[in-house]
């Protein structure tokens, strides 16, 4: 069954669903951004697949912005300011740098905009941190801790969605965002160690500056991996 609640003070994205957690049934949870738009069944199906796994901590989806580009594939950890989309606005029929947009396969982190995870992993990290990532990281965060605990985060492409992206709030970078943006930003920076450290599944030689596939022109490449 459907059960709608209110949530009274500012936008808290981790906290909304830290207060869902408590009253939903189950031993999943998706969660679920109210800018997704579904195209084809069996999306559900695809995602239960990986996360009845023992050593699957979460699953995301393969995300499209409403133009069919690709607006998620995975999630690379030291990618732009944090972490960012792979192979974000390729076309959606195209299979990327090594197939890896048309592949499931293991990464650092997946979006919440279309998360599932177990009941029981969410419940053991106390949810999302709503006190330091309200808005921004909180998914990256989570998977991260996930991976801690040494759960994998798996990316499949055979569940497919469309998503609006922050349709219903003002952008992160905006004039009413940017403060409190540029906190989360801070946090995630520190605790993680963003700037030293390397995705274990993005080659130091690759640029992460860009969500592109490009090589990274200062990596200084020796005769044997030439």
């Amino acid at each position: 069954y459907i059960k709608a609640i209110d949530i009274e003070g500012p936008f808290n994205f981790s906290r909304i669903n830290n207060v869902a957690r408590q009253i939903a049934l189950g031993k999943y949870f998706l969660f679920l951004n109210n800018d997704i738009e579904f195209f084809e069944t069996g999306w559900l199906n695809a995602m239960m697949e990986y996360i009845q796994q023992e050593k699957v901590g979460a699953v995301g989806a393969k995300l499209f912005y409403p133009d069919e580009t690709i607006q998620h594939a995975g999630v690379i950890v030291g990618m732009g300011h944090v972490a960012g989309h792979l192979f974000r606005y390729l076309e959606k029929n195209s299979d990327g740098y090594m197939s890896r947009s048309a592949m499931a396969q293991e990464y650092s982190a997946v979006t919440g905009a279309c998360l599932l995870t177990k009941k029981s992993l969410f419940d053991k990290l106390e949810g999302f941190d709503e006190e330091n990532l309200a808005v921004a990281y909180n998914d990256i965060d989570y998977c991260l801790r996930l991976r801690e605990l040494g759960y994998k985060i798996i990316y499949t492409p055979y569940a497919q969605i469309f998503h609006h992206e922050s349709q219903s709030r003002k952008h992160d970078l905006s004039k009413a965002e940017i403060n409190r943006y540029q906190s989360e930003l801070a946090f995630m920076v520190s605790r993680w160690n963003i700037k030293k450290s390397q995705d274990p599944f993005w080659h130091p030689a690759l640029d992460s500056r860009s969500e592109d596939v490009e090589i990274n022109k200062f990596y200084p490449i020796n005769d044997q991996e030439a």
